[in-house]
């Protein structure tokens, strides 16, 4: 029994000793650690280890967990406070693009120009989704090795995409280091969002919809949502000018599509202006319209002279172009 009480107790003070250092090797403790506490490669928490072996393990905000990888072999516990140190004040954050670039504004801080975080790809992939009208969101979703110290400007180039929709593999590397050969490695998980349209104010029932009743906000884009963003709101690409409101629209609601209805500048068997452009001529002749439509619409229209049918694009009230080769 006395035995038995001085092999726990020397289990447990060497336990305590491996959670106080970074890099530990086989041996039976090691081996007894992973049995007991069912370690894999991945992430276990630290509030986990903390109340499973009894260690003096800290539980911080940036020591929230711990990554830990290993084989049969060994293991290698890495704090995630390291990965905070590269860049200070953590890497959770917004990306928005500027220019040609993103940038990734950490959710704890308003400004962070002098550490931004910049997505080298960023047109590359922007473009790649078709995602001009958007925003990212970065987080961490794994780390597998720490070695780089002291960044200053880190940056954040994608080397690798994992699987779709949007996850892919980034390496932070030191804008200025060319020693720097082994670079952090963070498999992150990209969200899409796109920005639709919402009321600024209130806007009556019959009332035309002008650029001041609009204000744009970003909503996520997943399989989920995809087809009811799409069918139900207006995005920044779609054109809400020159639409009535078919019902009261309280301010800060999303304008929808069921909401409105557009106003007709052109209506079918009225008489129209048709303009024939070619090369930057224009020539205007008198027709009626076959089909109705609101500004911008395709719609189309009978030369009275010609007796010839044509295609064009609704320009204003009562006013239809029709481009020729």
């Amino acid at each position: 029994m006395i035995k038995n009480q001085k092999r726990i107790l020397f289990f447990f003070i060497v336990i305590i000793t491996v959670f106080q250092i970074e890099h530990v090797y086989a041996d039976d403790t090691i081996l007894y650690l992973k049995k007991y506490l069912n370690i894999k490669e991945g992430s276990i928490t630290a509030d986990k280890i903390a109340r499973s072996v009894q260690s003096n393990l800290k539980v911080t905000e940036e020591l929230s967990r711990i990554i830990v990888e290993g084989n049969p072999d060994s293991i290698v516990i890495y704090p995630v406070k390291s990965i905070y140190r590269l860049i200070e004040r953590g890497i959770n954050g917004s990306l928005t693009l500027i220019g040609d670039k993103i940038v990734i504004i950490p959710n704890n801080l308003l400004i962070y120009t002098d550490k931004s975080i910049l997505l080298d790809t960023a047109k590359e992939i922007w473009q790649r989704y078709g995602m001009e009208d958007g925003k990212l969101e970065l987080g961490i979703k794994d780390v597998k090795y720490q070695t780089v110290k002291n960044i200053n400007k880190p940056y954040i180039n994608v080397v690798e995409y994992s699987e779709k929709p949007l996850k892919c593999i980034v390496y932070l590397t030191h804008g200025n280091s060319r020693n720097n050969k082994e670079p952090v490695k963070i498999y992150t998980e990209i969200k899409r969002f796109i920005p639709v349209a919402y009321a600024s104010k209130f806007i009556k029932s019959g009332e035309l919809i002008s650029k001041a009743d609009i204000e744009y906000r970003y909503k996520e884009l997943n399989k989920k949502t995809k087809y009811f963003l799409e069918k139900k709101y207006f995005t920044a690409k779609e054109s809400i000018v020159n639409y009535l409101s078919d019902k009261q629209i309280e301010k800060g609601e999303p304008i929808l599509k069921n909401c409105v209805k557009l106003l007709k500048a052109v209506h079918r068997g009225e008489s129209v202006n048709i303009y024939f452009i070619s090369k930057g001529v224009s020539v205007a002749m008198k027709g009626y319209a076959l089909s109705s439509g609101g500004i911008h619409d395709r719609v189309r229209v009978k030369s009275y002279e010609s007796g010839n049918t044509f295609w064009g694009t609704v320009r204003g009230e009562g006013e239809v172009d029709v481009a020729l080769p």
